[in-house]
């Protein structure tokens, strides 16, 4: 049937409603959840590598941020039943 659940998150609180639900379905059913959150990569013309600021880096950056957002949400306490 279903072998996965995939959690969409914009970094809102009112996204984040949903992990007490999702959490109690992935319990119920045994599958993992999967967290996602998309973002755009930095444009080249807000780099400035005359200071260090190349865009991968400043999108490598931002990528991090998201990953420890999505850290810290994955830790989220489970429902009560």
């Amino acid at each position: 049937m279903y072998d996965r659940i995939v959690v969409p998150l914009d970094g809102s609180e009112l996204a984040e409603q949903v992990l007490p639900f999702a959490t109690r379905i992935s319990l119920g059913l045994g599958i993992p959840i999967h967290l996602v959150r998309v973002f755009h990569s930095v444009p080249e013309e807000l780099a400035d590598p005359t200071h260090s600021l190349y865009s991968s880096a400043i999108t490598s950056g931002v990528k991090d941020g998201i990953d420890d957002y999505l850290n810290g949400v994955n830790g989220h306490p489970p429902p009560t039943t």
